[in-house]
């Protein structure tokens, strides 16, 4: 189950301005599958990326993007203030990232500064399972042999399984 979005009225406005934080393989103005990308439904928005890492900078600069290309900087929102006015974002996403940060909660409250009223955080991250699950889906999604997804599987499960959906939902309702 996920996480309930609100529905706006004005979808036109939604994504004046619209940040995206890390995991920049999947950004927001790339579509996924059958969806179009932020940038083909919202042409005249504004987006930016962020990434604590060189190489995901550089990963994101070289994709193709119609329109105008995003703004994307090195940025770690766990030390450092957004590098946008309060109440100016009205969609900010972050995908595999929140997991890894050590004090969450001052992070939301950050995202939180920066979106407009009635604006959307879209959060897709890890949620945890069983092992047993986790060491399928890498096999299955991944493609990994029985090897190495039991090599990799064993490193990345106590960080990919961190939290539970239902410890997602507190983590936001806390942040407001």
């Amino acid at each position: 189950r996920g996480i309930p979005v609100p529905q706006h009225r004005r979808h036109d406005r939604l994504a004046r301005r619209s940040i995206a934080l890390g995991a920049l393989s999947r950004p927001a103005w790339r579509p996924t599958n059958r969806s179009a990308s932020h940038r083909e439904r919202y042409p005249s928005a504004t987006l930016h990326g962020y990434d604590v890492t060189p190489a995901m900078i550089a990963h994101g600069q070289r994709l193709s993007c119609p329109g105008a290309r995003p703004t994307l900087a090195l940025h770690d929102v766990a030390t450092q203030p957004l590098p946008h006015r309060a109440a100016s974002a009205h969609l900010v996403s972050m995908t595999s990232v929140l997991h890894l940060v050590d004090e969450p909660l001052p992070v939301l409250a950050e995202i939180r500064r920066v979106l407009t009223p009635g604006g959307i955080f879209l959060l897709h991250d890890w949620a945890r399972q069983p092992l047993r699950a986790y060491l399928a889906w890498r096999r299955e999604r991944l493609g990994e042999g029985e090897s190495e997804s039991l090599r990799r599987g064993f490193r990345l499960f106590p960080v990919h399984n961190k939290y539970t959906a239902q410890d997602w939902q507190w983590l936001l309702a806390e942040a407001g």
